[in-house]
């Protein structure tokens, strides 16, 4: 197979593009798919083992453990809050210092946080989740790791989980709102 050069404007006079790569011809259209490919497959690696420690350090703190999120709802032990009051305390300077540096994410687009503002189904689906999630004493994040370690709860909050997004997608679509983009 013999490669088609390219002209000086990247022209080949009606002639598919092609590079030559390693004695072989590929499309420059297959080679920039490709190179996609590769960069989704790095980012899922990388949002992979994140999501690996993510769930570790939930693991060494307790959350997954009913028991923990039980006494934090009935206010007998601050952890929990403490814990959440930490990352919230972490991360709410180090956004506003990367959105203010017009930050470029990994994908290639600004920081740049959505702020809705505060409507009735926010309210509605707060109660639906602080509700589910004082019944379970899970919510998405610990739920996984409550699985993995065997707890047979985890299994149903997880089903539980994908009913809801589902319920929630169908009563979107009737009420003509857009359908979410999770789960």
């Amino acid at each position: 197979m013999s490669a088609v050069l390219i002209g000086e404007r990247g022209t080949t006079g009606g002639h598919q593009q092609r590079e030559p790569v390693a004695g072989h011809s590929i499309p420059l259209r297959a080679r920039r798919l490709i190179a996609r490919a590769r960069a989704g497959a790095k980012a899922n690696r990388l949002g992979f083992a994140l999501g690996l420690v993510f769930g570790v350090l939930l693991v060494l703190a307790r959350v997954h453990e009913y028991e923990t999120i039980h006494n934090m709802l009935m206010l007998r032990d601050p952890y929990v809050f403490l814990l959440m009051g930490s990352a919230v305390g972490t991360a709410l300077p180090l956004i506003w210092l990367l959105q203010r540096r017009r930050w470029n994410t990994p994908f290639g687009g600004t920081l740049e946080p959505e702020r809705p503002t505060l409507e009735r189904r926010h309210i509605a689906g707060s109660v639906v989740f602080g509700t589910g999630w004082a019944i379970t004493g899970a919510c998405p994040g610990p739920v996984l790791a409550m699985t993995a370690s065997g707890n047979l709860l985890g299994g149903v909050v997880v089903a539980g989980i994908f009913v809801g997004s589902l319920v929630r997608d169908w009563v979107a679509k009737r009420q003509g709102l857009e359908e979410s983009a999770t789960c």
